[in-house]
């Protein structure tokens, strides 16, 4: 017996609520090889479009900087270079931009080794690779913005970068963040 795959087509006229059945353990189980097809399909909706993907993990104030972490996902079967990293303020200048990357820091003697924050200045930091779906976790540091002006309390980080599959130099994506205190 021979199973075709579901068009997108016949998936989007079912009915939605039979389509959501399929997300389910027993629905997956019942669906047999359509199962599959549905869970492969949901994986293309929910993937997002963008090579590079950055999210915000954590903003604070630490020793009167403003620190924000970020994750960037490569959802590219190629490798991106992160080529640029800026910082912009609709009403400040925020000053200098120190990176912070994570690394494995070895333990002497019966102390086990840590992950922690290692300062790059900008220019080292880039190019920075970030391999085919792949993870880069870093961090920015910044001047502190006095709690009492009247500046906005958020910026947006500038990320130009590269894909290995692609004849343009450079592309660029921004992403809006708040700052804490």
């Amino acid at each position: 017996m021979t199973r075709t795959i579901a068009s997108d087509a016949e998936i989007a006229a079912e009915d939605p609520g039979v389509r959501s059945e399929f997300f389910t353990l027993a629905g997956l189980a019942a669906g047999g090889s359509l199962g599959v097809a549905v869970g492969e399909k949901a994986y293309r909706y929910l993937k997002s479009p963008d090579p590079l993907v950055l999210q915000v993990m954590k903003s604070a104030s630490v020793a009167g900087s403003h620190v924000v972490e970020f994750k960037a996902a490569n959802q590219t079967l190629h490798g991106i270079y992160i080529e640029a990293l800026s910082i912009e303020h609709p009403q400040l200048s925020l000053g200098p931009l120190t990176v912070l990357l994570r690394e494995t820091v070895p333990g002497s003697g019966l102390q086990m080794s840590s992950i922690e924050w290692v300062v790059q200045q900008t220019p080292a930091f880039v190019p920075q690779y970030i391999e085919p779906g792949g993870v880069l976790d870093f961090a920015i540091q910044m001047a502190q913005i006095p709690r009492t002006s009247t500046a906005r309390p958020y910026a947006t980080l500038k990320i130009d970068f590269s894909r290995l599959d692609e004849q343009d130099p450079t592309m660029g994506r921004k992403q809006n963040f708040r700052l804490r205190w």
